[in-house]
């Protein structure tokens, strides 16, 4: 496998950092592959490894964290390298506050492996506290409710490769557990991802305890996604089960051209008082070699500019 393959393949696992894309959600590369060898040649050459898993799991969501936490089955389950993330966010017109997330993902032979410390204050993310305030709080940064545990949020998951064949049709399972920092509590739950060469459908299910205040949320993600030639267009459906609160949609294309990836998405964002707006988000990530990764990314968290970094070995 040349280096100018394994780059191009951990491209994808990048997808658009915001510091470390790691996590993309969408159909399988393994699957992927095997729709670009016998439609396109050229760029299975360029974006597959012999048609083997790449580090990143599937997806156009811009980060490994993002792409991970929407659903665990996401991630690769064939042979991969570790793929580190880091994602530093500067919030705009503030004091110079930081906020920074990591992850960390592996593949293996039929299944994968993760962990995400990032929250759900993310473009991709449900934040069910914050769109319970008023629209000012739920533009801010700041937590509504006083944390309880001493340790930052943290996802772990894994997914396992159900079913697999060489016409390029696969299904994964995956699970999930999630600690919340505010209630110093662990939730979590099962995913699913069904691809077929080019197309690939998810849902994920999840409960968990956000409020110390509130009775457990069961959060559901439902996604879908397609891969025209450099091209992937995704579509998220992002429901609780608080009272009161829309659904969230998000739409995403991602495109990657040689070492470059770029990507724009669009969602709109209700709160619990009616007021709601569409809220965009882009990124732009370059792979300079087989072990390095940086971009750009604004609105990955809404309100910040963030700076990605990922690293592969």
């Amino acid at each position: 496998m040349s280096t100018r393959v394994r780059t191009y393949s951990r491209a994808k696992f990048l997808s658009f950092l915001g510091i470390i894309s790691l996590f993309d959600v969408s159909q399988a590369w393994a699957d992927i592959c095997s729709y670009y060898r016998r439609s396109s040649p050229l760029l299975y050459k360029n974006l597959c490894a012999n048609g083997k898993s790449s580090s990143r799991p599937a997806g156009a969501a811009s980060t490994l964290s993002s792409s991970f936490n929407l659903n665990a089955a996401s991630l690769p389950s064939e042979p991969s390298s570790y793929g580190v993330e880091t994602i530093v966010s500067r919030i705009r017109g503030s004091d110079g506050r930081i906020d920074a997330d990591v992850g960390l993902v592996k593949g293996f032979s039929k299944f994968g492996a993760g962990l995400s410390t990032a929250s759900a204050n993310t473009f991709y993310g449900d934040n069910v506290l914050s769109r319970l305030a008023n629209e000012r709080q739920a533009l801010a940064f700041e937590s509504p409710e006083p944390a309880r545990g001493k340790f930052s949020n943290l996802n772990l998951g894994t997914a396992i490769k159900l079913y697999d064949n060489k016409k390029g049709a696969g299904l994964r399972l995956g699970l999930s557990g999630r600690y919340n920092r505010i209630t110093n509590s662990w939730g979590g739950g099962p995913a699913l991802l069904a691809s077929y060469e080019a197309l690939s459908l998810g849902v994920g299910y999840s409960r968990e305890r956000v409020s110390n205040f509130l009775e457990p949320v069961q959060f559901m993600t439902y996604q879908a996604s397609v891969k025209l030639w450099v091209l992937e267009f995704e579509g998220l459906w992002l429901t609780n089960s608080v009272p009161n609160l829309d659904p969230i949609p998000v739409g995403t294309v991602t495109a990657r051209i040689s070492r470059l990836m770029v990507s724009a998405a669009i969602r709109r964002l209700s709160t619990q008082d009616g007021i709601a707006s569409n809220q965009t988000h882009y990124a732009v990530q370059y792979l300079f070699s087989k072990y390095l990764s940086l971009g750009a990314m604004f609105n990955y968290i809404p309100g910040a500019n963030s700076l990605g970094v990922q690293i592969y070995f």
